[in-house]
């Protein structure tokens, strides 16, 4: 008997037999005719596929609640499975019952299918289960498992070569002149594909200025003039990854058509992270002059603490002697000279001008020091970046005024503002520096200031950047109105919300009352929260502790599970665990029909030597058959993202169908946090956190209920969790029905 990927919840909406259904089933004469055909018909309904017949395919879930819902004993299934004619004569008739068609009489509705789903797909995971979901709502039976990867392969390739000739098609005479360029040397050391492809450095104008110069040889490379809105972004950023692990040798030996689209691709994707790591570095640059402005005013200050506590002490003895009644107006300067000598008050006063006059008193002050610094990225800055402003905020709409001013300035090489420059996006605290004593404006403190509210408003989503991922608006984040209006009525089905926005407000209304009437009912008898005095009190779980009877009862128990617990090693188990769920297959090419032992050893080897932190030359040292060419080329082409994800998911899924884990919980609750590394590579996403004291990056996992780790993502340390819930939610590749977070 087989295993069976659905939960018993699954089994029980799905295959539950409706009246209707009894009656066809007890049409059959006998009890294992009965049993066999009430479990072919929950069987196709669960999978959409009859079970094989050599040998007759029997899943213990399915088979024990039909056998259940008849009243019938299981063990007649081993007989109606003999019964070969008898089981094909019964598929027929609960195809007609269900009104499903065969596979090949909707062959060419299928690859036609398949071939527009290839253009934004390129994983067959991904397109596999799109497949699936198509042909049960079409009632069209599935096909055997080879069958179905053969299309979806051939109608991949199709799709592939109609998307390399179509991007090779709109390519000029001259772009294609630029693509070629882009892989030869020349002179150089380096392509320029090759400095193209290297991460953004840490933040500096030089770094900023690299990115200036990437984004002018993707403007000049012609490419940005093609309309690529008909290529899904998933196929672009496939294609995009493959040219970022291309040797330059690899991609010469593509054909044209290939070469080029992968190169447009890749020039796409990179136009838009280049965009994202140039605010990313405007950012930290902004928060660099900010905290070293901070850091000067604290340091100056702490120079002259000793001097501002003998100054406030003298001013403390002069009050004194103002505010007591008792001493008479005439002789009040000598009462205070007798508390304060003359000397000391003059010094105190010389040093008061000095802070008062200083460019110390304020850090603002500090960051109009460093405009010289800031000019060295901010007319690049103004140049590349184009602004979005979110409709009713007046203070982005003044902050623009002044971008444009500051662009045309920087365009014709002025450096003197005009009259008329808007001031009324500079906050109050500011504009004591930007307008001076006179009310003329500083220009520097004027720059400053807006360049630091640029920043905030992006962070703060008043502003967008064309071109963008992060910081795009966030009307590209949404499906297009026409696409909803296909998909909502189905949606609001689905989700069992009401789909009149006028009753929304009612419903919610009766959803909480609800929960408010069933809390009260369960109150008495719950311990663990209750409400006292018009608070809620929620308890903590006690502690489980077992008395010395108990616990002295248990040791052999203990002492039993320790000496016959399993003892396994790594390379073992992995092996193991390879050969039950075929997890190192998503590494392999897809190419290879089946692979090897050796290839699966070598896949299994470079997933240790990452896993375990040692490395792939270490790895090599360490084993025999394995080179470290070969684990290096393994670690650089089959160990992606995409099937890291792929191979993920088979993990999870299978830890799912334990009974053990079905215990714990049944994978509709998740929850996620961060683990903290270091990363000492100078690169972008190095930030530092001072509670790792040592610059660190964080990759944030996901857990569901059943202790399956169903997604992981780095990021930087610096950032929130919060805006990367939904990726773990909506981009890992596992069966879980994830309900709550």
């Amino acid at each position: 008997m087989s295993s069976f990927p659905y939960d018993r919840e699954k089994i029980a909406s799905v295959a539950r037999f409706s009246k209707q259904d009894l009656q066809v089933i007890h049409r059959r004469r006998q009890e294992h005719n009965q049993l066999g055909f009430g479990y072919q018909l929950a069987f196709v309904r669960l999978l959409n596929r009859f079970p094989t017949q050599k040998p007759f395919e029997i899943i213990d879930e399915i088979i024990a609640f039909s056998s259940l819902q008849l009243d019938i004993d299981d063990d007649y299934v081993h007989f109606y499975g003999h019964r070969r004619k008898t089981v094909t004569e019964h598929q027929e008739l609960i195809r007609q019952y269900l009104n499903l068609r065969h596979f090949n009489t909707a062959i060419s509705d299928i690859e036609v299918f398949i071939y527009q789903q290839s253009f934004s797909s390129e994983q067959t995971a991904a397109l596999t289960a799109r497949v699936r979901e198509y042909l049960k709502a079409q009632h069209i039976l599935e096909p055997a498992v080879d069958t179905l990867k053969r299309i979806i392969q051939t109608q991949r390739e199709i799709a592939r070569t109609e998307i390399y000739s179509r991007i090779h098609g709109m390519l000029s005479a001259n772009t294609g002149r630029q693509l070629e360029q882009l892989l030869e040397t020349g002179d150089r050391t380096y392509s320029e594909l090759h400095v193209l492809k290297q991460p953004p450095g840490l933040p500096s104008p030089a770094s900023f200025n690299k990115l200036d110069a990437k984004l002018k040889v993707i403007q000049a490379s012609g490419i940005l003039n093609l309309d690529m809105t008909w290529l899904n972004n998933n196929f672009q950023r496939s294609l995009a990854r493959y040219a970022r692990q291309c040797t330059l040798s690899r991609l010469r030996r593509l054909k044209e058509e290939r070469r080029h689209a992968v190169l447009v691709c890749f020039l796409f994707q990179l136009h838009q992270d280049t965009f994202d790591a140039m605010v990313q570095m405007y950012d930290k640059l902004m928060n660099k002059i900010h905290n070293r402005a901070e850091r000067d005013v604290d340091d100056y200050l702490k120079k002259r603490r000793r001097q501002i506590r003998n100054s406030l002490s003298h001013y403390q003895k002069v009050l004194t002697v103002l505010l007591d009644e008792s001493i008479p107006a005439d002789t009040i300067r000598p009462t205070i000279y007798e508390q304060v000598d003359w000397l000391s008050l003059k010094q105190d006063y010389a040093e008061i001008q000095v802070l008062s006059n200083s460019k110390h008193q304020h850090t603002f002050d500090r960051v109009i020091a460093r405009h010289s610094y800031l000019r060295q990225f901010a007319p690049v800055l103004l140049d590349q970046l184009q602004f979005q402003v979110e409709e009713g905020n007046p203070v982005a709409d003044s902050l623009m005024d002044a971008v444009q001013i500051l662009q045309q300035m920087n365009g014709a090489g002025r450096h003197k503002l005009p009259d008329d420059a808007p001031i009324n996006f500079i906050p109050k605290k500011w504009r004591s520096q930007v307008l001076g004593d006179e009310g003329q404006i500083n220009k520097p403190a004027w720059e400053c200031a807006l360049l630091t509210l640029v920043r905030d408003q992006i962070k703060s989503g008043n502003l967008s950047v064309q071109h963008s991922k992060r910081y795009a608006t966030l009307d590209t984040f949404f499906m297009p109105e026409s696409q909803w209006a296909k998909q909502r009525e189905a949606f609001f089905a689905r989700s069992g919300l009401p789909s009149d926005p006028e009753k929304v407000a009612s419903y919610l209304t009766q959803r909480l009352n609800q929960a408010y009437d069933r809390f009260l009912k369960g109150m008495p008898e719950n311990h663990y929260a209750r409400i006292d005095d018009e608070a809620w009190k929620i308890t903590s779980d006690p502690n489980e502790k077992l008395d010395k009877g108990t616990d002295e009862r248990l040791k052999p128990l203990k002492d039993w599970l320790g000496q016959h617990i399993r003892t396994i090693k790594l390379p073992d188990l992995l092996i193991e665990v390879d050969n039950d769920l075929q997890f190192s297959h998503h590494f392999i090419a897809t190419n290879t029909h089946k692979p090897d032992a050796q290839q699966v050893c070598e896949t299994l080897a470079a997933i240790m030597a990452h896993a375990s932190e040692i490395g792939t030359y270490t790895m090599a040292q360490i084993i025999e058959g394995v080179s470290y060419h070969r684990l290096k080329q393994i670690s650089d082409w089959q160990l992606h993202e995409d099937n890291q994800r792929s191979a993920l998911a088979v993990i999870v899924n299978a830890i799912g169908q334990l009974d053990v884990s079905q215990a714990w919980g049944d994978g509709t609750t998740s929850s996620s946090d961060g683990q903290r590394f270091a990363l000492r590579r100078k690169v972008l996403s190095q930030s530092y956190s001072h509670t790792f004291n040592d610059f660190a990056i964080e990759f944030y996992s996901f857990v569901a209920d059943n202790y399956a780790p169903f997604f992981s993502l780095p990021h930087e340390c610096s950032d929130r969790d919060a805006p990367f819930v939904l990726d773990g939610l909506l981009y890992n590749e596992s069966d879980l029905e994830i309900e709550e977070h």
